[in-house]
């Protein structure tokens, strides 16, 4: 841009007397710009032709901007919500084992199985066959039942109150440890049968048309939970090698609980509701990858690779007590694929979430007996 600002003068009348140059009188001059003239020169790299300051060409400056930052952008929010997530669902878990613990320690049960003279355990008590034990119905009415930790949604809502799950119950008629477990389950589908679920591995249940004491029909559907190898270099060949229980009690080195009042533990404790929730926490928005092969080397080629698990098929095993094993709808989410272990699309192949089994536990003297 350039200002042509050549000034003339301009006389005008003194208002302090006569005359030019007189006596009293005085000459008042002004300056007055008298044309202004812009120019306007397109933008070249070097300098303009009248004199001015060289100009770059910024255009997609800020797409690269975006493609530097995003990446760390994205990590650092699935981050924050895969760790948030964890530490929510841990939180809401530790309630839940702290009521079931308690509530079960307030339970009036005996201290020897009627008849057979065997110790009372603590999973006899989880899982045992309340049709076979009415000790057992306060516990599947009120505090814990196996076969209603996977619930169907009624299809028929209302939409207006509260929703309803096998068959018309609200959530309140079900036993407290599925109250408190309700916020961490995940929505499912099953041969187009809309569940809410505790996550894990689900299994037809060996109780077919099993109805609970208070007359609630159960979805026949269980949940275990499997424990897998850590994944090989080439990202897969993972194996189940063990297979945990929702809900479980926590054994000595003995393999014995504290449950009954004359257990013979190797702490020495007893008369106590030692128990523990096993919860595979499986990342929405965080893959899990091959651990390295050389810790004390920075992740990345050539000594750690970056491999991520692919979601084939592990070797099963097989949990005592259960059915054939079930298998989602859903193709792709953290809980879908071959016992609820989760898969990812990721470009060409399908890869596994980044998974952790949380597994809070709580202990509570045991207050009434029968």
């Amino acid at each position: 841009m350039c200002c042509s600002d050549e000034r003339l003068p301009e006389h005008l009348p003194s208002p302090f007397g006569r005359g030019a140059g007189g006596e009293g009188s005085h000459e008042v001059r002004l300056l007055r710009p008298k044309a202004l003239t812009l120019t306007h020169s397109r933008p070249i790299f070097g300098r303009c032709p009248e004199g001015g300051r060289r100009h770059v060409d910024r255009r997609g400056q800020a797409l690269v901007e975006f493609a530097v930052v995003c990446l760390a952008v994205y990590l650092l929010l699935a981050a924050m919500l895969t760790f948030g997530q964890w530490l929510y669902s841990a939180q809401g878990l530790q309630q839940a084992v702290d009521v079931a613990a308690r509530e079960i320690s307030r339970t009036p049960l005996p201290a020897a199985l009627a008849g057979t003279g065997a110790t009372m355990t603590l999973g006899y008590v989880l899982y045992g066959d309340v049709s076979a034990d009415p000790n057992l119905v306060p516990v599947r009415t009120q505090v814990f039942d196996d076969n209603m930790l996977v619930l169907t949604i009624d299809s028929n809502q209302s939409g207006t109150g509260e929703m309803t799950y096998n068959g018309g119950h609200p959530i309140g008629d079900f036993p407290i440890v599925t109250q408190q477990l309700m916020p961490l389950m995940v929505n499912d589908q099953v041969n187009g049968q809309q569940l809410l679920r505790f996550p894990g591995a689900m299994f037809q249940s060996s109780q077919q048309g099993y109805t609970s004491p208070a007359g609630i029909k159960s979805s026949g559907y269980v949940v275990r939970i499997p424990v897998v190898s850590a994944p090989t270099a080439s990202g897969g060949g993972q194996t189940i090698v063990n297979w945990l229980y929702p809900i479980e009690a926590i054994l000595d080195s003995n393999q014995v609980d504290s449950f009954a009042v004359n257990a013979t533990t190797v702490s020495g404790l007893s008369g106590a509701v030692a128990l523990r929730i096993n919860y595979p926490y499986q990342s929405a928005s965080m893959s899990g990858f091959v651990p390295p092969a050389n810790p004390a080397s920075p992740p990345g080629p050539p000594n750690n690779p970056v491999i991520p698990v692919l979601a084939d098929n592990p070797s099963p095993g097989s949990p005592p007590g259960v059915g054939s094993a079930v298998v989602s709808d859903f193709q792709y989410g953290p809980y879908a694929g071959a016992y609820g272990l989760g898969q990812q699309a990721a470009f060409t192949t399908t890869v596994r979430p980044y998974r952790s089994v949380i597994s809070p536990q709580a202990i509570y003297r045991r207050e009434v007996f029968q």
